[in-house]
């Protein structure tokens, strides 16, 4: 299996396309809701500011289907919007592909709860060292509220955009 990206997409702002297959780096945002939004709102300008300008809003399998979002129009024009901002917004299912070729760090509560600080920079160092093409970050925007998570989040963020270019999971192919 190996990864591919689709040429003709362009990236937000930019009106280039994706062009040189290197190495990429996903920033997922999951569990995406209407009780998330505040999160949302608050820690996409933060992650703009470390240079992830456009990251994948997974939804979450309660509330988003179709019918509740029909009763929701604020949500749907939040989510249009961070759509027409260059964010990718997908269903939580299926999960990502992973491989070989993938690191997937998932750095959601439900995941990492439990574990120590020291734990979690162990496993993101050993990601980082596999040098794996794509290295996908998946948290929940509430757990960002953790300064100790938000520190290392950070520098996983500055680390990996050193040598990886920022694509959404729209651009994988």
């Amino acid at each position: 299996m190996s990864l591919a990206i689709r040429l003709d997409t362009p990236t937000a702002g930019s009106g280039a396309a994706v062009t040189a297959p290197r190495r990429y780096l996903v920033v997922a945002l999951c569990g995406i809701g209407p009780h998330s939004q505040p999160a949302c709102d608050e820690f996409l300008p933060w992650l703009g500011g470390l240079g992830v300008r456009r990251v994948t809003l997974r939804l979450s399998p309660c509330g988003c289907d179709a019918a509740e979002l029909g009763e929701r129009p604020s949500f749907r024009r939040w989510l249009q919007a961070k759509a027409d901002a260059g964010h990718a917004i997908v269903p939580t299912d299926p999960p990502p592909a992973t491989g070989p070729q993938a690191a997937v760090l998932d750095l959601s509560s439900s995941t990492f709860g439990h574990r120590t600080l020291s734990c979690l920079r162990a496993r993101l160092r050993f990601s980082l060292s596999r040098r794996a093409p794509l290295l996908r970050l998946s948290l929940r925007p509430d757990d960002l509220y953790d300064p100790a998570l938000r520190g290392t989040v950070a520098a996983l963020v500055r680390r990996s955009l050193r040598d990886r270019a920022m694509v959404t999971e729209e651009e994988l192919a």
